[in-house]
């Protein structure tokens, strides 16, 4: 099975910022917040694709109860769409399954 490309983390971080997120400190890894939460990514590159799945799952916001705020972000960092979907729009990603990019219409 072909494996799943990274993503710079330089570009995580610009559209993290695009997201409201902002740079609180940098190291070997960088911290963000949007003063609600906070998002730590890695410093390498490629940011394995698995990993950053759980930092884009971190900055989603889950309302109380069971709503997210979901942001669909095209590959140059803008936003196309911001839904608010509920628990029963939404499920985890199975292990064997593959998440996918298609052009935009």
């Amino acid at each position: 099975m072909p494996k799943i490309p990274g993503v710079n983390h330089r570009d995580a971080v610009r559209a993290l910022e695009k997201a409201g997120f902002r740079v609180v400190r940098q190291a070997k890894h960088i911290v963000m917040t949007d003063g609600v939460r906070i998002l730590t990514i890695p410093r390498h590159n490629p940011v394995n694709a698995l990993t950053m799945g759980g930092i884009v799952r971190d900055a989603v916001h889950r309302y109380a109860p069971g709503g997210y705020e979901v942001g669909f972000v095209a590959g140059g960092g803008d936003t196309v769409a911001v839904l608010t979907l509920s628990d029963a729009d939404v499920r985890p990603l199975a292990a064997g399954e593959i998440l996918h990019a298609r052009p935009l219409a």
